[in-house]
């Protein structure tokens, strides 16, 4: 009886969520999901700095997006924010979410280079 959800019984733990490990390129539209979406809303610590690097944070969503229409940073940042996913059921969890914007990124965080691989480097927008 003491592992019994539906009885009401053993231990509930929140459902753990994480942010993508990606890079992205000055110039280009930043959008970072929370995988997987695990409450009906989300809130940011005190401490996050998105919307000075034009990034905005939907609370329904958890998404972090380029806010439309704004300049898009020129110069590369790292920001850091812990996103805490408040579920119905009231057992919240948090995660960190870091966003990186660089001269030279990669579709892939990790490359792995054998004798035959190549990996394309991102084209900043309006190159390529």
């Amino acid at each position: 009886n003491e592992a019994c959800c539906q009885c009401g019984g053993g231990h509930l733990t929140p459902t753990e969520f994480k942010y993508p490990d990606r890079r992205f390129l000055l110039g280009s539209d930043v959008t970072l999901a929370p995988e997987p979406r695990t409450a009906e809303h989300y809130t940011l610590d005190e401490a996050c700095e998105l919307a000075v690097y034009n990034l905005t944070f939907d609370s329904a969503t958890g998404v972090v997006s380029s806010v439309p229409g704004m300049d898009k940073p020129i110069e590369e940042f790292t920001v850091e924010c812990t996103v805490t996913a408040h579920p119905a059921d009231g057992d919240f969890f948090e995660a960190p979410l870091i966003v990186v914007v660089e001269p030279i990124a990669y579709e892939s965080t990790v490359l792995i280079f054998g004798n035959d691989e190549t990996y394309d480097a991102l084209s900043p927008p309006g190159f390529g």
